[in-house]
């Protein structure tokens, strides 16, 4: 499988530099992907003493962050050097490490092209690598094994349903180059062993997410992040990372729970931003007006507010009154981080499908601190809350609780990575 997985890396690499080249996503960095640091000053300074940590975007480099503090507290010989793909994932590297002694950042080499990779793993000469979440690149690992150079997998998590035989055989042998995976939950951990990955290479930490530091604003932020987003007067209802078909449903229930709440609004922010047109264009259906937030224009009470920027959800959620999760009233997607919203103090609804979330879903209900409801249920549950602020708080009290009380998981997996290290 390794060969042909080469053969049509090396066949399609002319069309990979063209298309690299020309796109948004990754024509920033370009030189960097291809191993061409822009700090290669910084790069020599870790070289031979890093761990090497690498996420694709914003949420999974935000899990890695509290691991590299861990890291350099337990074992501060040792440097760290940290890769994203995105532009908004650098940007957040940037924003919080880019200052930092011992670590270099750079962009991940282009989509594994095994050249590429020889060239990082040569100037970096890292100790060990370690991915977030679902990230198994065959020409890296395999490259680094050949170093002698252990490889991680850290917040691991992987779903069997609906998963057809090919598909299970190609994770089997992407996340078999893994000697270590460290899951989020024995559920994920069975599913790896199922896969064909063995029993002694599988540990379980809990979701990092839950130790992420995410500090709840205070009345005078909130009012000056709505001011700069021409939100001022409104309480805000925020969709967060919604699919197709999600959007409509939240704005249906929306109209029907306001219709005597005139000062609230809602605000819809798709999984995917370049959706923004999309998501404007069932808005406009609706008979309501769309505003992108991009262009920070006052809302009128009747307008949607479309956020089309990355990184910002957690601003949104810090400054709302009420959340919607999405991606729960989506079967093939099972919720997005739900611990976000939570942290953060507020009252979160999600729909049926949690399988993504299903440890940190239950917690919450089980502790009073979330709203479950099917499709049908929504409006009326919608309702009840924008009703009784003083239920929306209890409910955020205790979420934020409850979210709390699952931390750990960071200073349980850097345990694991440090007897991997041989340094426990």
């Amino acid at each position: 499988m390794h060969l042909l997985y080469n053969f049509l890396l090396v066949l399609l690499s002319p069309l990979i530099y063209f298309v690299a080249r020309l796109s948004p996503r990754l024509r920033n960095g370009f030189g960097e992907r291809m191993g061409h640091f822009r700090s290669p000053a910084t790069v020599e300074a870790v070289r031979g003493r890093a761990i090497w940590l690498h996420g694709v975007s914003v949420g999974e480099v935000k899990l890695l962050l509290p691991l590299v503090s861990q890291l350099r507290r337990e074992a501060p010989s040792l440097a760290c050097f940290v890769t994203a793909i995105t532009d908004t994932g650098m940007e957040v590297l940037q924003r919080e490490l880019g200052k930092e002694r011992d670590v270099a950042l750079s962009y991940f080499p282009l989509t594994d092209l095994p050249w590429t990779v020889g060239k990082f793993i040569r100037s970096v000469q890292p100790v060990l690598y370690i991915a977030a979440e679902g990230e198994a690149w065959p020409n890296l690992m395999r490259c680094l094994r050949r170093h002698g150079v252990k490889c991680i997998l850290v917040n691991a998590r992987y779903y069997l349903a609906n998963k057809p035989w090919w598909k299970r055989r190609i994770a089997g042998w992407l996340f078999g180059g893994f000697d270590r995976i460290v899951c989020q939950e024995e559920v994920f951990a069975e599913a790896f062993a199922q896969l064909g990955v063995p029993s002694e290479r599988l540990s379980v930490s809990g979701n990092i997410k839950s130790d992420m530091a995410l500090e709840a604003w205070n009345e005078e932020q909130v009012e000056q992040f709505k001011a700069g987003h021409g939100l001022v007067g409104r309480r805000l209802l925020v969709a967060g990372s919604t699919h197709p078909g999600e959007e409509e449903l939240v704005l249906h229930a929306f109209v029907s729970a306001s219709a005597d709440q005139l000062d609230w609004s809602l605000v819809l922010v798709p999984r995917h931003p370049d959706r923004a047109q999309e998501v404007a264009g069932v808005i406009a259906a609706s008979g309501r007006k769309a505003r992108l937030a991009s262009k920070r224009e006052r809302l009128e009470p009747h307008d949607v507010l479309v956020v089309d920027e990355m990184g910002v959800l957690v601003d949104y959620y810090r400054a709302s009154d009420l959340v919607v999760l999405g991606g729960t009233f989506h079967p093939k997607v099972g919720g997005h981080n739900i611990l976000e919203p939570a942290l953060a103090a507020k009252p979160v609804v999600h729909g049926p499908y949690t399988d993504s979330i299903a440890r940190q879903a239950e917690s919450l209900r089980h502790a009073g601190a979330a709203v479950s409801v099917g499709p049908e249920e929504l409006a009326e549950a919608l309702k009840r809350l924008m009703r009784d602020e003083e239920l929306r708080r209890d409910l955020g009290i205790k979420a934020m609780e409850q979210a709390k009380s699952l931390s750990g998981a960071t200073k349980l997996t850097v345990s694991i990575i440090m007897q991997e290290l041989g340094l426990s």
